[in-house]
């Protein structure tokens, strides 16, 4: 996972699952962006994300 201001340490790998513990933990999966302009307002943009988690096997 890669976060915005943190820098594993020289030789290590980032194996946290979340970026802190006030959000979700990471999920696999695949992110769409759309974005319009509207006609009716020159310069503005209307963004979302659409998140489909990738199906992972469930440990028994």
């Amino acid at each position: 996972m890669r976060h915005a201001g943190f820098v594993a340490p020289e030789g290590e790998e980032d194996r946290r699952d979340r970026c802190c513990e006030q959000h979700e933990v990471s999920q696999l999966g695949v992110v769409t962006m759309c974005a319009a302009q509207p006609f009716g307002s020159p310069g503005a943009r209307f963004l979302f994300l659409v998140f489909e988690p990738s199906q992972r096997p469930v440990a028994a």
